[in-house]
């Protein structure tokens, strides 16, 4: 396979590409920052806003499959910025596939948070975005279905909360903040999140771009592993980053935090806990473990075994942090 990610140079992007590479694949990444791992792939500094640039990119290197990545995945965006990179780039992506006529396969990424916290939906097509992040990735979804675009041969796939090497923000925020003592979880009832070892969604994605047509074509797939009570993770990094489990705090405790945070930032102080925080730890947030994963022979990398090649990094990574 000739495998063209855009966004290669990014956390799910620099771990796909090397799962790609490790078995056989000739792959090009376009992004306009350098890759973390140099001696991975060929890489070309493109903006893949620049659809002349893309496309130039593509005719030289004559791509059998393409993995679009790229995006502006944040919430602190505006609507106008968001529309930019996440639906017109997809656009591009799209005409540049269409006009080309000879991928075979082509993955475009989305994000669990075309739905907000709660249950998965059962219909592919049924959307709930809490904030414009989402709705923004659900408007490249609706725009793939597009009649003008039926004959290509697109997968959708809905990344959950990626972890693992790599992870630059969590590197220097959460994780830290375990090593150190600082995090403290809510207590009582289990917070049920769809997590995903990055290395795990790399080798679905893998799958997806092997997979017999008919199994996988204009469907919709979650790139996650089994949903688990965010305490297990947590506290697995805890123990091996401390060696102490995680802290639990009455949730009571947590809102007064939260609150006093608020009134921090009404007076322009930044304050690193507020309830925009309180709430996103303590929402459940689901996606579906796809039935699919169990018609293929697909090994995931146990989430202990992940931790530690987490670890490992961050202490090579980040000796300063982390040793």
């Amino acid at each position: 396979m000739r495998i063209l990610v855009t966004g290669g140079s990014g956390f799910i992007g620099t771990n796909l590409v090397a799962f790609l590479t490790s078995r056989g694949c000739d792959v090009l990444n376009l992004d306009i920052a350098p890759p973390r791992i140099e001696s991975l792939a060929a890489w070309e500094r493109v903006d893949v806003a620049d659809y002349h640039k893309v496309e130039q990119a593509a005719r030289a290197f004559s791509p059998t499959h393409l993995v679009h990545l790229a995006a502006l995945a944040t919430f602190d965006a505006s609507m106008t910025e968001l529309t930019q990179r996440n639906v017109d780039v997809t656009a591009n992506i799209l005409n540049l596939a269409l006009k080309r006529g000879t991928v075979e396969r082509l993955i475009l990424t989305s994000t669990q948070y075309v739905n907000g916290p709660g249950s998965p939906f059962d219909e592919d097509r049924s959307f709930h975005p809490v904030n414009d992040y989402g709705r923004s990735k659900m408007a490249m979804e609706l725009l793939a279905r597009e009649p003008r675009f039926a004959q290509l041969p697109w997968i959708i796939v809905r990344p959950t909360n990626i972890w693992g090497p790599h992870h630059v923000h969590f590197a220097t925020e959460m994780w830290r903040f375990i090593k150190h003592g600082l995090y403290l979880h809510p207590a009582g009832d289990p917070v049920l999140r769809a997590y995903g070892y990055v290395e795990n969604v790399a080798r679905q994605a893998h799958i997806l771009l092997t997979a017999p047509t008919p199994m996988v074509l204009h469907k919709v797939f979650y790139l996650t592993d089994p949903v688990i009570d965010s305490y297990e993770l947590l506290n697995a990094f805890s123990l091996a980053l401390a060696g102490r489990k995680l802290h639990r705090v009455p949730r009571r405790l947590m809102q007064g935090l939260a609150r006093a945070g608020d009134a921090l930032k009404r007076i322009r102080i930044a304050a690193p806990f507020h309830s925009e925080r309180y709430h996103r730890m303590t929402a459940n947030h689901a996606a579906r473990f796809e039935p699919l994963w169990g018609q293929f022979d697909y090994q995931a990398i146990a989430m202990e075994e992940g931790v530690a090649r987490t670890v490992s990094w961050l202490t090579d990574a980040y000796p300063r942090l982390y040793a």
